[in-house]
């Protein structure tokens, strides 16, 4: 085993005895070597191919299907991300990332603005939270922003019951509420 794998495996440790299932203990780090680890495709498949686990259905089902409560996994990212930065010098991070997109099927997309254009167009934006210390940043959540078309909208409720996105939260809420309440989430776990 590379050296590389075996710091993989004692960083992910902490993470593992949180994820419960043994399934998902054993897929999550090759999942995760797969994703950091040599080759240019990082879909499932490929990286099947390349850790040689023969085990693509597994994988794909680490990935697609498995469904747990994340929020053992977060708090320990928490924990983790404390550990690491966390101090009375450390500050919270609420910011914003927008992926430009073409289509409109995705989760999300809407006309918006796209900070990182500049200016309103078609995107998708996430909401991060991160942890940090002099220059040394943690995201200890990010989270898909829902437009107010997406909330509100017969065609973006279709489109959310049909690909099972969850709605755990306010039917509409703008970007700072979101990173607010994940600063709330982080706070109580």
């Amino acid at each position: 085993m590379a050296e590389w794998e075996d710091e993989l495996e004692r960083w992910l440790k902490p993470f593992l005895d949180r994820l419960g299932h043994k399934t998902r203990q054993r897929m999550c780090p090759l999942y995760v070597a797969g994703l950091i680890g040599p080759g240019d495709r990082k879909s499932v498949q490929p990286m099947a191919e390349r850790l040689a686990t023969g085990n693509y259905d597994q994988l794909h089902h680490f990935i697609a299907d498995g469904v747990w409560d994340a929020s053992p996994l977060e708090s320990e990212l928490l924990n983790q991300a404390d550990r690491l930065v966390g101090g009375k010098d450390a500050v919270l991070v609420i910011d914003d990332t927008s992926l430009p997109k073409k289509g409109e099927r995705s989760v999300g997309v809407a006309a918006q603005y796209a900070s990182a254009l500049g200016k309103t167009a078609n995107c998708q934006t996430l909401v991060s939270l991160t942890l940090a210390r002099g220059e040394v940043p943690v995201m200890v959540a990010l989270r898909l922003f829902l437009p107010d078309s997406w909330t509100t909208c017969l065609r973006g409720e279709e489109i959310l019951s049909r690909q099972s996105a969850r709605r755990d939260r306010p039917a509409h809420i703008s970007r700072h509420h979101q990173g607010t309440m994940d600063l709330r989430t982080g706070i109580s776990s």
